[in-house]
């Protein structure tokens, strides 16, 4: 672990992510390190381990993630980093947010972050999209999200934003 994390630490390039995203398929002890290094407390570390992980795209390693889905959701709620913060929200959009499972702090997260006006574009736009994930199980928490993007289509919204949003009102209808 010493070695990883010593070379994250530092800048690491595109190919050195997608390297070590193809070891994760062979080995899966650098998935854990990879873990364990994203809540270091060195933030160029921790930043580049969550770039890593967010890279990932084989099923093995996408579902060794979705194990972690109530860990991430906490690093979510409580990361002070935007850009580290972004790229645990990529990480859960890429989950399933089960009826069973669903957490009313986090829908509470993105529900606040999807309208805060210090919140990054790209943020904004996770925070939709997995709203919508959770929201979408129960007709009453569908309607405030509506409510919600409703209020969003009154402000002057980036598009990313503005997309996210419609692409879930389109999801919706189609489930009528």
């Amino acid at each position: 672990m010493d070695e990883l994390k010593k070379k994250l630490s530092t800048r690491v390039s595109k190919l050195y992510v997608n390297e070590l995203c193809h070891r994760t398929q062979t080995d899966s002890r650098i998935m854990n390190e990879l873990y364990l290094l994203a809540t270091d407390d060195d933030e160029k570390t921790s930043w580049n381990a969550l770039w890593v992980l967010s890279c990932l795209t084989n099923q093995e390693s996408l579902t060794w993630l979705c194990q972690k889905h109530d860990e991430l959701i906490n690093l979510a709620i409580k990361e002070t980093h935007d850009g580290k913060r972004r790229l645990i929200l990529n990480l859960l959009s890429k989950q399933e947010f089960n009826k069973d499972g669903l957490r009313t702090d986090f829908i509470d997260f993105c529900m606040n972050r999807m309208l805060s006006a210090t919140e990054t574009v790209a943020s904004k736009a996770l925070c939709v999209k997995m709203a919508y994930k959770q929201c979408i199980h129960y007709e009453e928490l569908t309607q405030e999200l509506k409510q919600c993007l409703d209020m969003m289509q009154q402000e002057q919204l980036p598009p990313a934003v503005i997309s996210a949003g419609e692409k879930n009102s389109k999801k919706k209808n189609k489930k009528k």
